[in-house]
């Protein structure tokens, strides 16, 4: 009878979990993106070759499949470099000094809030307007569509789970090439996920996607040829006109205050770059970072202090060994 029970309680909780991905299933939606002039669907992005001053409409299919109407949120992002090499659309990335006409500037959407009915598909238009003046190279954006339903955190992990899409869109006017313009902008010292990281702030400046980035780093003393710390990295990418931060991480070193060189070598397409960038790490902001990295094992960020200390230690001692034999030496008595 026990036996029965328990089979029971063990199907029932089954049913239940089952139906509760269903119901999760059922409030998905998908995007789709169309063509512009035949409205048929396409690849997952847009490749476009426009004109000046040209406008164009691009039909985005967004369907839901749930039994009561959703609400979702659309955003026009520019493309940019996230600090992995990849390319991120997500608008969280800091727009590059040398971008000057990007996809946010030329695009628009009647609105950003779109309700779909249930079992039912909206085609949401976004309208591109090209500048008067011709532009050379490629302009990189990306469209991206997440619910506008606020979700509470699971209170396991506490990271907010949130249906989000992209379709990604390329935009050029000519089919002139364009190069790589590749610059080291600055080499420094941060934490990512707790560890300690050296990151040199790479930048392509020019109007172009570069599809096979490849970089490798080191640091060195300065005035000393001994590698500290390496990386090497083959196969990253970078938007047009953006900058990312290629680590070195330390793993569970932590950072020595001094002065450092910051080497960074590689190709981008094939094109061939070099750069060297002095930084310096101050004994404050090391220790600081040590302090917080709950990867170092060595949390001393300076060992001075501690040859002083010790010497210091060392000195006393002798000179109370000194005093004290001298004060318990007994006097030499002549017979």
């Amino acid at each position: 009878m026990k036996k029965k029970i328990y089979i029971l309680l063990v199907s029932l909780i089954v049913l239940l979990s089952a139906a509760s991905v269903s119901a999760d299933t059922s409030k998905s939606f998908s995007v789709t993106p169309l063509d512009p002039e035949t409205k048929q669907t396409q690849s997952s992005y847009y490749d476009l070759k426009v004109s000046p001053n040209e406008q164009k409409v691009l039909p985005i299919r967004i369907f839901n499949g749930a039994d009561q109407a959703v609400k979702v949120k659309l955003k026009l992002n520019n493309g940019a470099t996230n600090s992995n090499g990849i390319t991120d659309y997500s608008g969280n990335v800091k727009r590059n000094a040398t971008l000057k006409v990007g996809f946010t500037d030329v695009t628009t959407v009647e609105s950003e809030d779109v309700t779909i009915p249930a079992k039912s598909a909206v085609d949401v238009p976004v309208t591109i307007k090209m500048p008067e003046t011709q532009y050379d190279g490629q302009i990189l954006g990306g469209i991206r569509v997440t619910s506008a339903e606020v979700k509470e955190k699971p209170k396991t992990s506490g990271i907010e789970s949130n249906i989000a899409y992209t379709v990604g869109v390329v935009l050029r006017e000519t089919d002139t090439k364009v190069k790589p313009s590749m610059s080291l902008l600055d080499a420094k010292i941060e934490q990512r996920n707790s560890q300690n990281v050296i990151s040199a702030t790479l930048q392509n400046g020019a109007p172009v996607i570069i599809k096979k980035l490849e970089a490798k780093s080191s640091v060195t003393k300065e005035g000393s040829k001994k590698v500290l710390y390496e990386a090497e990295n083959t196969s990253m990418r970078m938007a047009p006109n953006s900058q990312f931060d290629y680590g070195i991480n330390l793993v569970n070193n932590g950072f020595k205050s001094g002065k450092y060189l910051m080497t960074v070598s590689g190709k981008a397409d094939g094109e061939p770059f070099s750069f060297t960038k002095k930084f310096t790490i101050k004994s404050k902001e090391a220790k600081e970072f040590n302090k917080n990295s709950v990867y170092v094992t060595d949390k001393s960020t300076n060992n001075t202090y501690l040859f002083w200390i010790i010497g210091a230690l060392v000195l006393i001692i002798l000179a109370f060994i000194i005093w004290y034999i001298k004060k318990n030496r007994k006097p030499i008595v002549d017979k």
